[in-house]
């Protein structure tokens, strides 16, 4: 499941939001308030602070556009919270490490105009995010240090990379510039299937004669659901966090579609559904596969897509899985 980014992500290059958040009212991301033994748990051991700094000490502060790539499967989501392990957490610091955050920015996220375009839910991957913020990267020349995304690529863990930096305006922001976020949820063809398969009865062998006719069908019959979420709706039935008469909660979706080509991935043929809207709200993706999914299997009417979407009342919508 990538990129439900929230999100996030896979993602539309780098332009990906999760919907796993609810409307933020600013471009910079906020930290949280660190006691000082917290921040030197949080602080590199095997970086001097003589050598960390001599890294940057030649480079110009700049804002610039970070594009980076992630397994989210151990990780909380991207944003920083308490107490558990982010994507933003370990980023952060292996920038600090490489010298492009100052030992007083550090766990000051604000300062250096920290930004993200997604922020993905726990287990959420993301192919291509972006983060933007103001960081030591300019060298004498007036160019990006070449050696910076290896230095900070070699900080990170296996799950986190960097793919590249590009300069930016200094009014840029990765949230508030992104005009479209593109997930994918990925399901087992199985799961949409021709009504007359029941998956909880037949053997493996069994699922595994279904044709690639009947799937195709039965993608064309789930598309025709999915396609309703298409225009500007009000999704509170789809998030825990807004409330029926909360117009920020209206989201527009440029495009909900799973897509006609079924892959082979070890065995299991699997389909994606590729979803591209401006925005998400919290759960918003994995709450749309779990009605449509529902409803393509008849355990509920298509009308209660459209009550759903309706600006009134509150319904319960069961969610599909993370992962």
């Amino acid at each position: 499941n990538c990129s439900e980014c929230d999100s996030g992500a896979e993602l539309d290059a780098g332009l990906a939001r999760s919907e796993d958040g609810v409307p933020e009212d600013g471009c910079a991301a906020t930290a949280t308030a660190l006691t000082p033994s917290q921040r030197e748990a949080l602080a590199p051991r095997e970086t001097s602070q003589d050598a960390r700094d001599e890294n940057a000490v030649h480079l110009r502060k700049r804002k610039v556009a970070l594009f980076i790539a992630y397994v989210g499967t151990d990780y909380y989501g991207m944003q920083k919270n308490p107490g558990v392990k982010s994507i933003e957490d370990d980023l952060e610091q292996a920038i600090y490490r490489a010298g492009g955050i100052s030992t007083e920015n550090f766990q000051k996220l604000q300062r250096v105009q920290w930004a993200r375009a997604a922020r993905t839910d726990k287990g959420v991957s993301a192919a291509g995010q972006v983060v933007s913020l103001k960081m030591h990267c300019e060298t004498r020349e007036g160019t990006i240090d070449p050696s910076l995304v290896s230095r900070i690529n070699a900080a990170l863990p296996p799950a986190i990379r960097i793919l590249g930096i590009r300069r930016a305006t200094g009014g840029f922001c990765a949230r508030n510039d992104c005009d479209r976020r593109q997930y994918e949820y990925v399901l087992p063809l199985s799961a949409i299937a021709p009504q007359r398969v029941d998956p909880h009865s037949v053997t493996a062998k069994e699922l595994a004669t279904i044709s690639d006719q009947d799937g195709l069908d039965a993608i064309e019959l789930f598309n025709t659901i999915l396609r309703k979420y298409e225009g500007t709706h009000r999704f509170h039935n789809f998030t825990d966090k807004l409330a029926a008469d909360n117009a920020s909660a209206d989201r527009y979706m440029l495009s909900v579609r799973c897509e006609r080509r079924i892959l082979n991935v070890e065995g299991v043929r699997i389909v994606r559904i590729v979803l591209v809207g401006q925005s998400f709200v919290l759960h918003q993706i994995r709450n749309m596969i779990g009605l449509a999914l529902q409803i393509h299997h008849g355990r509920a009417p298509l009308e209660a897509l459209e009550l759903a979407l309706a600006r009134d009342g509150r319904m319960s919508i069961p969610i599909a899985p993370s992962t």
